[in-house]
């Protein structure tokens, strides 16, 4: 039998929001030296499809106060705001605001930025531009392999790959009459 790696080793396939956000709570969190390898196959990280949008009527569907990505931190996302506040009054300070998603998907970037600088020196997070191929598991961990040719050995994978498409509507015979 082999030892376990000196590190805990866990991949988060999809950094969108929860993948990003999972990995700035582990991050946080982490009591052991851990490494975290983020696999996103486009080149954004952290809003993803949901808060990418550069529609600024695309509105959440949340009020402000409610959206903070720390439960045990729940006025986060209005301090954000109000720190990038350009003096205009673009977000009351109640926090009733409705915000743009694409400003709600930059807070969620600013927030895995915030945990890569404050992760304490045994966390590591490496983010990879490439898509998870396969996934397999045995007794000795988990292995993925990338689109990109590389593999990856780690003791736990987290997949948060967000919406699939809508399948189609199902298509039915027409009824013949004889």
């Amino acid at each position: 039998m082999s030892a376990r790696p000196s590190k805990r080793r866990i991949a988060i396939i999809g950094a969108g929001f929860t993948g990003s956000v999972l990995a700035a709570h582990l991050m946080r969190h982490a009591d052991e030296p851990t490494s975290l390898h983020l696999i996103e196959r486009t080149p954004s990280v952290g809003a993803g499809l949901a808060y990418s949008t550069p529609n600024a009527a695309h509105l959440l569907n949340v009020r402000a106060y409610n959206m903070s990505a720390y439960p045990d931190d729940p006025r986060h996302f209005l301090r954000w705001l109000w720190a990038q506040d350009d003096g205009a009054g673009a977000v009351p300070p109640s926090g009733h605001a409705f915000v743009s998603r694409a400003r709600y998907g930059a807070y969620i970037q600013d927030v895995l930025r915030e945990a890569v600088t404050a992760a304490p020196s045994h966390v590591s997070l490496t983010v990879s531009q490439a898509e998870a191929v396969d996934i397999a598991s045995d007794a000795r961990g988990t292995r993925l392999r990338l689109g990109n040719g590389t593999s990856l050995s780690v003791d736990t994978a987290v997949l948060c790959v967000g919406n699939f498409a809508p399948s189609p509507p199902p298509v039915s015979a027409p009824e013949v009459y004889a």
